[in-house]
């Protein structure tokens, strides 16, 4: 991830889109419910046609963790040790001779979106 946008967007709930909104289950969306012959304002809403939503609780970030590949380094062992077996003079195209690479599980992020 690039910048903290990225990184933002790659976390956001699955549920809400990252809008931290979710779409009223009574009046599904449209603000309103019939009582008897006239439209008023759905009371689950208050006529918004939208509620908090139950999943990152209107935050609109998913809940995350530490990586369980990296433990929120980011970063893990290379399988080349720092080097390129059988030369001596060329660094390892993986890592680059540092010995480590970036996480494949969290893309180097170092955390994770919890499932539920």
């Amino acid at each position: 991830m690039d910048d903290y946008d990225d990184y933002k967007d790659y976390f956001k709930c699955d549920e809400c889109g990252g809008s931290g909104e979710h779409i009223c289950p009574v009046c599904e969306g449209t603000g309103t419910v019939v009582e008897g012959t006239e439209d008023e304002d759905c009371p689950a809403c208050g006529g918004t046609g939208e509620q908090t939503c139950p999943v990152c609780e209107g935050t609109g970030q998913a809940e995350i963790e530490d990586c369980f590949e990296c433990g929120g380094t980011g970063r893990v062992p290379c399988d080349c040790n720092g080097g390129v077996e059988g030369t001596e003079d060329e660094d390892c195209p993986a890592c680059g001779g540092t010995g480590e690479q970036t996480c494949p599980v969290c893309e180097g992020l170092g955390k994770v979106k919890i499932d539920r």
